[in-house]
């Protein structure tokens, strides 16, 4: 490990600040990590929740029949690399050979690794490009930053941490990008939300409470923008965290229509069947549209500004409409048009919202036709989003989520290490 690089990025009072709590938070060996650990997969339980654990293939290593049992009680076990190290501060090849090294190890141990998050969620293009074709099936890497619309009246804030830590994460703004998985070099990244526990607690100082209300505020806003909120918290605090994951999931059960409290494997998995979910035109007249929805466990197909009955209505305006062959006007056309030379990023976002787009010949004749000029006054993807929902329509879409869940959530936990010993290998990897 290169010190004074890893010195230089975290500074001397983070590196203070980190190793009081890891004193605090650790003993010398796993036992203290395990209970913890334990506990919450117990509270899970209750909730019927299953989550995805991130573990290096070192931790993994030292502790097999913890991560074992985890495995066995339901928890999803993703690759965390072999060493809990920077990936962006090797070359792209060494450090896929660091997540192949961790997977080879799971292999070994008989735990079944799906996906992959690298510490400090350094994942670049170019390791993703280096990565075996095959080797896993999603990635959990991006970050999307929500803001906090209130303060903990009992923090006592460190900015210092809080921006140390959000540096190494280097966020997206949800304010900007719908916070949904996409497809990239042949994986499903599914992003993670922050701030993490970590930033709220030991960089903001936010109390139990304080991290309860802002986990459910994220989950509120994704679940009124049909996103994911993907949770993810740290051994260390495991038990500060019980109380905060018990009101979310609380939370959680209460809206309507529901929330999908899944593993990262299980949303990687349904994003590859919905990408492969493509209507058909079968016949198109003057006046009308025979559209062949294919049909797909779980898949709701909703409409809006079609006069349909009452009883299929389903939520914000939206109402079902079955699998199979469905007869729709065609004037206008229930599309989103757009012209030919659209941006890929653009046409790829609105694709993964599940709109049915056509940029052919007949766009203009769509209820909603957004032409080059009108695009180019949008600054972001959530603008174009936000001006479709204002239309009238009528519009059709896959939702993003299955068997009519409105949104998603992933509680996840970076298994970073379980005991002192383990984090002081961290520092002199082998």
């Amino acid at each position: 490990m290169d010190v004074k690089s890893w010195f230089k990025k975290r500074g001397l009072k983070f590196i203070l600040q980190r190793g009081r709590s890891l004193l605090d938070g650790y003993g010398l060996t796993a036992a203290r990590s395990m209970r913890r650990v334990s506990v919450l997969m117990d509270l899970f339980d209750v909730f019927g929740c299953h989550p995805t654990f991130a573990v290096p293939g070192q931790v993994a290593d030292r502790h097999p029949a913890f991560i074992l049992d985890l495995q066995a009680r339901g928890a999803e076990i993703a690759v965390h690399s072999y060493h809990h190290i920077d990936l962006n501060s090797i070359p792209p090849e060494a450090a896929s050979q660091e997540l192949q090294r961790a997977a080879d190890c799971f292999e070994q141990l008989g735990l079944t690794a799906h996906g992959f998050r690298c510490p400090y969620l350094s994942c670049s293009s170019n390791l993703l490009q280096a990565l075996p074709p095959g080797l896993f099936a999603y990635s959990s890497n991006r970050a999307v930053r929500w803001s906090l619309p209130f303060t903990d009246d009992a923090a006592n804030p460190d900015q210092h941490v809080f921006e140390t830590i959000n540096r190494f994460y280097a966020p997206l703004s949800a304010a900007n990008i719908s916070c949904l998985p996409w497809l990239e070099s042949g994986l499903v990244e599914i992003p993670v939300s922050i701030p993490d526990d970590l930033q709220m607690h030991q960089g903001l100082g936010y109390t139990a409470l304080g991290v309860s209300q802002a986990w459910i505020d994220i989950l509120r806003r994704t679940h009124a923008r049909g996103e994911i909120f993907t949770l993810m918290f740290h051994p260390e605090l495991a038990a500060f965290c019980a109380e905060p994951l018990v009101a979310l999931l609380e939370a959680a059960r209460e809206l309507r229509p529901g929330v999908w409290i899944t593993r990262l494997q299980d949303v990687a998995a349904w994003w590859r069947q919905k990408s492969t979910l493509r209507p058909q035109i079968v016949e198109e007249t003057d006046t009308s549209i025979t559209l062949n929805l294919p049909a797909a466990s779980g898949a709701l197909w909703v409409e809006r500004g079609l006069d349909r009955p009452v009883a299929a209505f389903w939520d914000s305006g939206y109402t079902r409409l079955t699998a199979g062959l469905n007869y729709l006007p065609a004037n206008p056309r229930p599309f989103i048009g757009l012209p030919p030379d659209i941006s890929p990023a653009i046409k790829n976002s609105l694709q993964n919202q599940g709109y049915l787009l056509d940029q052919t010949e007949t766009a203009p004749r769509c209820a909603i036709y957004l032409d080059s000029a009108t695009l180019n006054t949008f600054t972001d993807e959530n603008a174009i989003g936000a001006k479709i929902e204002r239309m009238p329509g009528p519009v059709i879409r896959l939702w993003p989520w299955p068997n009519g869940m409105r949104s998603a959530l992933c509680i996840t936990g970076d298994l970073d290490a379980l005991s002192l010993l383990d984090y002081a290998a961290r520092l002199t990897p082998a």
